[in-house]
């Protein structure tokens, strides 16, 4: 699955991965702090409905307001290695509609419609 990714994603010893293990890490040790402060309880504990509530209330405060703060980062991050993670997979291919590297038996083109666009 996507966490599976992200785990290999942040273990992996590149440098731009090694710089995206620091965000993860230090972003789950602050969603863990911010939980606690907000809810009084860890993540792990909070039942779906306060975890989505939790979940809005870090991105409407952090995700576009404090864009320099670990939680900005951390969020940033994740949701686009969740994305990437996910739009890898066979779920995420067939979500896309790709169907692969197929071989076509000629190509018309783009629709007219399109080239008007670009004129």
């Amino acid at each position: 699955g996507v966490h599976d990714f992200i785990d290999e994603w942040i273990s992996a010893p590149y440098p731009s991965q090694q710089k995206d293990r620091r965000i993860i890490l230090d972003g789950l040790s602050w969603i863990e702090d911010q939980c606690m402060e907000m809810n009084g309880q860890a993540f792990s504990k909070l039942d779906s409905e306060k975890t989505q509530n939790f979940c809005k209330q870090l991105i409407d405060t952090f995700y576009f307001t404090i864009p320099t703060s670990i939680g900005s980062q951390f969020l940033k991050r994740v949701r686009e290695l969740t994305a990437i993670g996910y739009y890898t997979t066979p779920e995420g291919m067939k979500d896309l509609g790709y169907v692969g590297n197929t071989p076509l038996a000629a190509f018309k083109g783009p629709p007219s419609s399109i080239l008007e666009k670009l004129k």
